[in-house]
């Protein structure tokens, strides 16, 4: 019994600290790309064979801690330290990053279609939908380039054919509609950039990571 006891509070330590890292993780990703790291379920699989490994570790390090000590880690005086900086040092950092990377006069938001990720056209391009969601924090309207960046040959928008209108004090939405012929499409996931910048001050520009998605390759031959 005691050994079953023993070997739930492994695993229990193991989720804990996976967690505590992935959670990170995964927080780091939605803000730089805009989305969960999630596709194909990978990232679960990896959550899972961190719950093992970390649970593994805990198993190794209290078990050399008992051939010299009868203390359990929590009773030594270091662990609230290490504590602390898991759950308040550690995300207070990747918050501030995150405030630094991202807060200026302009936010750009990108939000994905995912219900269905992506359309084929009837020229058999693929097509994805996204919303762009943008804030003017300056006191007076102003318009907007708009660009998106993918490595992706033949690539059109569609939605931004003229400067977009950017009102301030308030969230400003337009859907665009970016299409790639099947033929350049590589990867079932590309990353792409999207990028706004004032017409009038080229310096005032804002950045969003996200993805494109498109079928899986082997569908495609």
């Amino acid at each position: 019994m005691k050994r079953l006891i023993y070997i739930f509070e492994c695993i229990a330590y193991g989720i804990l600290v996976a967690i505590v890292v992935h959670g990170m993780i995964a927080l780091g990703s939605r803000m730089s790309t805009g989305v969960w790291l999630d596709a194909g379920g990978k990232y679960k699989a990896a959550f899972v064979a961190s719950v093992a490994m970390f649970g593994s570790l805990y198993a190794l390090f209290d078990t050399l801690n008992k051939k010299v000590s009868n203390k359990k880690w929590y009773q030594y005086k270091y662990a609230r330290y290490l504590l602390l900086v898991l759950f308040v040092v550690f995300p207070a950092i990747v918050l501030g990053v995150y405030k630094l990377t991202y807060s200026g006069p302009l936010k750009l938001t990108v939000l994905a279609e995912r219900q269905p990720l992506f359309v084929v056209q009837s020229d058999g391009s693929i097509q994805n939908k996204y919303v762009l969601k943008l804030v003017n924090e300056t006191s007076k309207d102003f318009q907007v380039f708009f660009s998106a960046t993918s490595g992706m040959q033949g690539q059109s928008i569609l939605g931004t054919e003229t400067p977009l209108l950017i009102h301030h004090g308030r969230i400003n939405e337009y859907t665009i509609f970016i299409k790639v012929p099947e033929k350049y499409i590589t990867k079932e996931i590309t990353p792409i950039e999207f990028e706004v910048q004032n017409t009038e001050v080229p310096t005032m520009l804002a950045k969003y990571r996200t993805v494109f998605n498109g079928p899986k390759i082997g569908l495609m031959n």
